[in-house]
């Protein structure tokens, strides 16, 4: 027997608790908890400093601290070595090109205006 979990950007309801068939509702992290996220997928060393840690939390917000997408990022900056202020300015810099990972045919895909390199 496996187990779905679906993870959605919208909900009616953000209080955390499970209901009478089981399904278990999480609230979104604070700022804090996703940096902390980030800071331990990515690696320490990638997320140390004052410019990383300003970067982190920066790049936390502009994700919406959607620990899905903090977890990409992080992979990212740990996959190619690339410390949390470089990669931001990466983000930033694909974000004001077009080049989003969420472009088909030239127009973002709709209701996805949050990206994650």
């Amino acid at each position: 027997k496996g187990h779905v979990i679906v993870t959605p950007r919208h909900m009616e309801s953000s209080e955390a608790g499970a209901d009478a068939d089981g399904t278990l509702f999480l609230g979104c992290l604070d700022t804090m908890e996703a940096v902390e996220l980030l800071r331990r997928s990515a690696g320490e060393h990638n997320v140390e400093g004052p410019s990383n840690a300003r970067a982190a939390e920066e790049l936390c917000e502009k994700l919406g601290n959607l620990p899905l997408a903090l977890s990409m990022a992080a992979g990212y900056m740990r996959q190619c070595d690339v410390e949390c202020a470089e990669y931001l300015g990466r983000y930033n810099a694909s974000e004001k090109n077009g080049q989003s990972l969420l472009m088909r045919r030239g127009k973002l895909l709709p209701d996805y205006s949050l990206t994650v390199a």
